[in-house]
């Protein structure tokens, strides 16, 4: 009966819209917590999202069990347009498949689809005038450069691991403290799990002072072995955490994958994630000097 019924709704992507928006719109047509399943449409909300919400560009609907997620891709904003100054040109900050290239002004130095590297010319500050000359002028290159960025984390899980474990065997002992200090009856476990239990207290006095019961129960330290299922759970997630550390707040995921190989001693992961996120970085003029030779070359 429950999986009939959506009892989760989740909103992701929203870095700069208030996520109201979105469960406003969702409200609007009848999609709360509690609300059944049937009838609902996923492309029929993604369109309503997109209608009634400033700043998103594309929502996407999905049912998951008792769970609604949307996902949401907001507007690209105005691009930030500096103030004239010294001529500069815009390379990649790091190595990518350039996804999008939207010039504002100056000259594009590559394609999109290609794939470029960390400090790579992405647009030249150069542009070619108007005039009957068609000289060549330095400007501040602005662009808007987008690249598909893959990030890869790697981690392994053993198969034999050494676990604590209890034994049958109990003591039982007494703790006495005093201000900071505290002592206690020494064990005759060298390793131990306690159990307490404040029997009297006294605060108020210049060095608090109280009694407390343990219960000290030996454990022995004992090895296990790890069913593959549990070795690949461990190493993915701990793969895949790795290579999210390095992502950028910006950046918005678009795809992942895990793979797993045996070793002699267990299992590794490997955890790829691929983001779209933007590239372009403003750096001084590169070539003011090639372009001057060009134009005075020019009959």
């Amino acid at each position: 009966m429950c999986s009939l019924f959506v009892w989760e709704i989740r909103i992701k992507g929203c870095l700069f819209t208030d996520p109201a928006q979105v469960e406003q719109s969702l409200q609007a047509q009848g999609i709360v917590p509690g609300v059944r399943r049937k009838g609902i449409d996923p492309s029929l909300l993604s369109n309503r999202i997109v209608l009634d919400s400033s700043g998103i560009a594309w929502a996407g609907v999905s049912l998951e069990g008792g769970r609604l997620q949307v996902e949401i891709i907001e507007e690209s904003g105005v691009p930030e347009f500096l103030e004239d100054g010294e001529p500069r040109d815009i390379v990649a900050s790091k190595d990518a498949l350039l996804a999008s290239l939207d010039v504002f002004e100056g000259t594009a130095a590559v394609q999109e689809g290609q794939k470029v590297l960390q400090g790579e010319l992405l647009v030249e500050g150069f542009q070619n005038g108007n005039g009957a000359t068609g000289e060549i002028r330095q400007v501040r290159a602005r662009a808007e450069a987008f690249g598909r960025v893959w990030y890869t984390g790697r981690a392994q899980a053993a198969e034999t691991v050494v676990e604590k474990r209890r034994t049958h065997r109990t003591e039982e002992a007494t703790a006495i403290s005093v201000g900071s200090m505290e002592t206690s009856e020494p064990s005759a476990f060298s390793q131990y799990d306690v159990e307490r239990s404040r029997s009297y207290s006294m605060e108020g006095f210049y060095l608090p002072f109280s009694i407390a019961k343990e219960i000290r129960y030996e454990v022995t330290e004992q090895p296990s072995t790890r069913a593959e299922e549990e070795m690949k759970r461990q190493a993915g997630e701990a793969a895949w955490a790795s290579a999210a550390a390095q992502i950028p707040k910006e950046a918005r995921i678009i795809d992942s994958k895990i793979t797993y190989a045996r070793t002699e001693t267990g299992v590794e992961a490997v955890a790829v994630i691929e983001t779209l996120e933007q590239i372009g970085q403003s750096v001084p003029r590169q070539r003011q000097d090639q372009e001057t030779e060009q134009t005075e070359e020019t009959p």
